[in-house]
């Protein structure tokens, strides 16, 4: 979805609280209540935990994403000088798919847990400082 936007002000636009950045932060608040909401009327025990757990997790990896988005298309854009806008920001798109690819080559059937973890753990700001 984001290496889809045509520019940066599509995903973040701080001037007018607009853009992809502040629809994802709005959708995750309010599916986020639901969900918890509905895991805890739900569920119990073990399954309840699971489930408690892998959303707090997707919450901690798309807000992480959000903000090695922003900070990352600012400080490419400060060394390579304003002019150079939409070339940083496909180089941010970039990085977006091959951080996606490389989280689908790791999910793939037989593939180790420890790489998945990796990618999508602590190490996932060093993963994007890699790439780039």
């Amino acid at each position: 979805m984001v290496p889809g936007l045509p520019n940066y002000k599509a995903w973040e636009n701080k001037k007018v609280l607009s853009g992809l950045r502040f629809e994802l932060k709005r959708l995750i608040k309010d599916s986020g209540d639901t969900l918890e909401n509905a895991i805890r009327s739900n569920l119990h025990g073990e399954a309840k935990d699971v489930a408690s757990a892998m959303w707090a997790d997707t919450k901690t990896f798309l807000n992480d994403l959000a903000t090695w988005i922003s900070e990352h298309y600012s400080q490419l854009s400060e060394q390579a000088g304003a002019k150079d806008g939409p070339e940083v920001w496909k180089l941010v798109c970039h990085c977006i798919q091959a951080i996606f690819k490389l989280m689908h080559e790791a999910r793939l059937p037989g593939e180790d847990r420890t790489r998945l973890e990796i990618i999508t753990g602590p190490y996932f700001g060093v993963l994007c400082r890699r790439i780039v």
